[in-house]
């Protein structure tokens, strides 16, 4: 009886052995990694940011050629999905000057703390200044990532500040 016993441990050892490793693959696979939906490729996201200040805009272009980048506090609507208390700064550098597309830094946790989007706490919107194709960076960094190289995601996004 005790051999009997003994097999029929060893069987379901072994079909855990076989069962196990195949469960660990699956839950791998569904497994979704910070950031998938909010640089998702395949779409064209759309990104409302919402202020009550009504020169937002100016005041970002002018803090970008500045020193001091306060953050303001917004309300973000991406692809449908709203986010309260979300701070926006200036992105300054040499890709600050144009008058057109402000680089912006958005900081989902300056005014609440650990909060995140898609587990990503901090992104930054790039206007892509020198390459009016917007293509130079979105190219090279897939390809950094495709040879196994650590590189930025990237998404293309169409961004409204108070619906303009």
């Amino acid at each position: 009886m005790t051999i009997v016993l003994l097999k029929k441990i060893v069987m379901l050892f072994k079909s855990l052995f076989i069962a196990l490793p195949c469960l660990f693959a699956s839950i791998c696979c569904i497994a979704q990694d910070k950031g998938d939906k909010l640089f998702d490729p395949n779409v064209l996201h759309e990104l409302k940011i919402y202020t009550s200040e009504t020169d937002i805009y100016d005041n970002l272009l002018f803090e970008a050629q500045g020193v001091t980048r306060p953050y303001h506090m917004v309300q973000m609507v991406f692809d449908g999905q709203t986010v309260d208390s979300v701070g926006i700064r200036a992105k300054g550098g040499s890709s600050a000057w144009d008058p057109a597309q402000v680089p912006i830094k958005v900081d989902l946790n300056e005014f609440s703390p650990n909060q995140s989007f898609d587990g990503i706490k901090k992104f930054n919107l790039t206007n892509s200044l020198f390459d009016q194709y917007r293509q130079r960076d979105r190219v090279a960094y897939e390809l950094f990532n495709r040879a196994g190289v650590a590189a930025p995601k990237t998404a293309y996004t169409e961004v409204y500040v108070n619906d303009q």
